[in-house]
């Protein structure tokens, strides 16, 4: 006789039907002869069942996808949150170099390193974002939406 934990094993590959031939034929075989699988059977596939049924929220359409994400509203605060940010954060950036490089305290090698690595960054950025702008056109994911 089979028993009941190697059963257990293979009921949710038995749903799936993920299950060999071989597999199956002995988990329905067990399942009609044993209550307890047979209830745990059950049980899973009405769960299942509950959860495929359930929505966590409402499909929208694609026009209503759309008529969301080009509200003038929302478009024209993100344009403006997004100037204050690159405003705050070229400000601040400005502010610390000169900072950084007008303190005497801190030895010249020091300062010139760390703009050399600065600088590497910077390069490396670029030359990401240029190709990333010399592929977009043919970038085969641009249509899928959202």
């Amino acid at each position: 006789m089979i028993k009941c934990e190697n059963i257990n094993d293979k009921l949710s590959g038995y749903l799936d039907n993920e299950l060999t031939q071989a597999d199956q034929q002995m988990v329905e075989i067990h399942v009609r002869s044993c209550p307890t699988c047979n209830k745990i059977l059950d049980e899973t596939r009405q769960v299942r069942n509950a959860i495929s049924k359930s929505q966590v929220a409402p499909e929208l359409e694609d026009q209503e996808w759309d008529k969301i994400m080009q509200d003038l509203p929302a478009k024209t605060t993100a344009g403006i949150g997004w100037l204050f940010f690159i405003a705050g954060a070229i400000s601040l950036s400005g502010l610390g170099l000169w900072e950084y490089f007008g303190d005497d305290s801190i030895p010249i090698w020091f300062r010139l390193s760390a703009a050399a690595l600065g600088f590497g960054l910077l390069l490396l950025f670029s030359s990401v974002l240029r190709q990333r702008l010399i592929a977009l056109p043919h970038d085969k994911y641009k249509d899928v939406k959202y």
